[in-house]
This record gives structure tokens, C-alpha cells and sequence, in this order.
């Protein structure tokens, strides 16, 4: 039985997208292996936002902060990293924002993976010109620290997401696909629109 990945302990970060700990589960042997990124201590647990098998291979993509990073196989001494411009609320890489997987994709993911692994295309998501919004976030721990003792609930603390309204800036999405015949150099190009398709949209931005 091929082995399989486990999450738990999920915290979830919107309705649809969460962090998790994830394990590789041996089947056979009954043994699971945490996921965790290689530069992490030993007792360092890695949160991930996303885990999956590269195709049907061994290697793991895996999502941490927005970024991409790849593994040979669960037992491997090293990880490569796809992207490097992630930034929580900002750029995203490999997960949609708050408004593709909630409008649009329907799901957290936002990672395509050829079925013999050998290619691996994504999204990237830039919000940096997306206005923010400001709202209330209830949990069970909306109490001032040093009234704890005394049980006494205050105002929600404020979060905030990028939410794009009428006539301002939406998110700026692009699609990458990566060539993964060699982990240590990776290619990868961004994918762009035909050239029928980009030559009507700017007739219709002249009429």
C-alpha cells in the first residue's frame, strides 16, 4: 500500500485555507515521518499551507509562507526552493488570496501538478496594490492579557485582508510552469497569454 499524507492540528487561516502539520504515513511499516523543512531544528514543527505528491513520484511540493518548496522523496536531506518573493497578505505563491479562493477558486490550492511529476505549474498572487480592510476577529481569547484572572471580555481584536471594491485595484495573477527532469535546476517560465487573446483584449480596451 502506497504510503499517504496526514494532516493535523489545523488552524485554519479563512474559511477555506488553513496551516497544518503533516506527516508522510508508511502504510506497510505503520510509521509516520513529519513533514518539516530541512533547516528546521529537529524539534522545530513546520506549519504548512499546502503538501501534496509530485505526480505519481515520490518527491512532495510543499507551501510554507507563500512559498513553494520541492523534496525528492519524505526521507530526502534537502529541499528546493521554487520561489522566493512570498509575504503574508501580500504575495502569495502556490495558494490563492483571500479573493481567488474564496470567489473564484473555491479552494486552497492553487498548485497543478503534471500525473508523471515531470511538470508543475502554479499561481502567484501580488495584492501589494489591493486596498486592505479592517474587521473584527472573535475567538475565545478576545480578553486583555492582564485581565485574564478576572474573565473580563473586551473589544475583538482587528485583523485585517485585502478586499478589493468597485473601481480599485484587483489582484495581479500569474501563471508559471516549472520543468522538474532536474531538482537542482529547475526551470521555470511564466506562461502568457496567446497572442490572439492579448490582441483582442486591447481592442477592447480601444473601443
Amino acid at each position: 500500500c502506497p504510503p499517504k499524507i496526514i494532516t493535523k492540528s489545523a488552524t485554519y487561516v479563512y474559511k477555506l485555507s488553513f496551516t497544518a502539520l503533516y506527516t508522510v504515513y508508511d502504510v506497510t511499516n505503520d510509521h509516520h515521518m513529519p513533514i518539516r523543512l530541512k533547516d528546521s531544528s529537529n524539534s522545530q514543527k513546520t506549519r504548512l499551507q499546502y503538501a501534496s505528491w509530485v505526480g505519481d513520484t515520490n518527491a512532495l511540493a510543499m507551501v510554507v509562507e507563500n512559498d513553494i518548496y520541492l523534496r525528492q522523496s519524505p526521507s530526502s536531506e534537502e529541499d528546493y526552493r521554487l520561489t522566493f518573493t512570498g509575504e503574508e497578505n501580500t504575495l502569495y505563491n502556490g495558494v490563492p488570496d483571500w479573493l481567488y479562493q474564496e470567489e473564484i477558486f473555491k479552494t486552497f490550492e492553487a498548485i497543478w501538478i503534471s500525473l508523471d511529476g515531470t511538470y508543475l505549474m502554479f499561481a502567484s498572487f501580488n495584492d501589494s496594490k489591493v486596498g486592505q480592510m479592517n474587521f473584527p476577529w472573535f475567538s475565545s481569547n478576545t480578553v486583555l492579557t492582564s485581565d485574564k484572572q478576572n474573565d473580563r471580555f473586551f473589544f475583538p481584536a482587528s485583523r485585517q485582508i485585502r478586499y478589493p471594491t468597485a473601481g480599485s485595484h484587483n489582484p495581479e495573477v500569474k501563471l508559471w510552469m516549472a520543468k522538474l527532469s532536474n531538482f537542482s535546476n529547475i526551470e521555470i517560465v511564466e506562461l502568457t497569454q496567446p497572442a490572439v487573446i492579448l490582441g483582442r483584449n486591447m481592442q477592447k480596451k480601444h473601443q
